[in-house]
């Protein structure tokens, strides 16, 4: 009987079923991050080059290997054929679900096939069928007011057993995937803490078309964490309810 009470509640699932009561989404783990500065010597004489996102880069700490990378793509203007920028980097390694949308009832939730993820790096794109290459990226909603029926929005909960899903609209607070349609779930699965306290960093993809190019570490990885515990989610979401996004 305790479970059907938040502030009493014992076993995390209960937990987070309370807490959806309350619109409130525990945390996932989140990646360690680091700082470093990337210099490359390209081949020729270019005006700019690019580091893409994705570009992975290699950590070790107590014998693990850790892969990090960047979440946005940089260019770099060259200073009299000198190439230096920072460079946030995130631990993890960027996975993708593919799900070939049939006939359904209701909304479509899909859920997500690993429980390391680090929610901040998700990303959905949709595609109009098996056969296009055309992809369109949908949005995490924030905000119901703000979305209607032809908003292509997507919304995020956590079931009783530690995954996460999203969830897709109805026609009416948010666009419904129609069948025959690709949706595409990107994101990046975390070792949390695990990952923090590395200093020293080396490259594993080339960055424009070559290897030649050293990293110095300006701060060491930080800020991984587990995904959050039943204590603080009875914290946190009855006071996330009471807040509901005002000042």
């Amino acid at each position: 009987f305790s479970e059907t009470f938040l502030d009493s509640t014992q076993t995390r699932n209960s937990a987070v079923s309370r807490a959806k009561e309350l619109d409130y989404t525990p945390r996932s783990h989140r990646a360690a991050l680091a700082s470093v500065r990337v210099t490359v010597t390209p081949t020729g004489d270019p005006a700019y080059i690019t580091i893409p996102k994705g570009t992975r880069f290699r950590g070790l700490l107590n014998g693990n290997r850790y892969v990090f990378s960047n979440r946005e793509a940089v260019t770099i203007n060259s200073n009299n054929g000198f190439f230096s920028a920072i460079l946030p980097i995130y631990e993890g390694e960027e996975t993708t679900q593919k799900h070939l949308i049939a006939s359904y009832d209701g909304t479509l939730t899909l859920q997500i096939n690993n429980q390391n993820i680090d929610t901040n790096t998700l990303q959905i794109d949709v595609r109009p069928s098996v056969a296009s290459s055309s992809r369109e990226n949908w949005t995490k909603c924030l905000d119901i007011l703000s979305v209607d029926g032809t908003s292509k929005i997507w919304y995020l909960q956590q079931n009783m057993y530690g995954f996460f899903e999203t969830i897709f609209g109805d026609d009416v607070l948010g666009m419904k995937p129609i069948p025959g349609n690709v949706v595409e779930i990107k994101y990046n699965v975390t070792n949390g803490p695990a990952a923090n306290g590395i200093r020293t960093f080396a490259g594993i993809d080339e960055i424009a078309d070559t290897s030649n190019y050293t990293i110095s570490t300006l701060s060491i990885s930080s800020g991984g964490q587990d995904p959050e515990d039943i204590e603080s989610i009875k914290f946190n979401a009855p006071r996330h309810y009471t807040i509901q996004n005002r000042a």
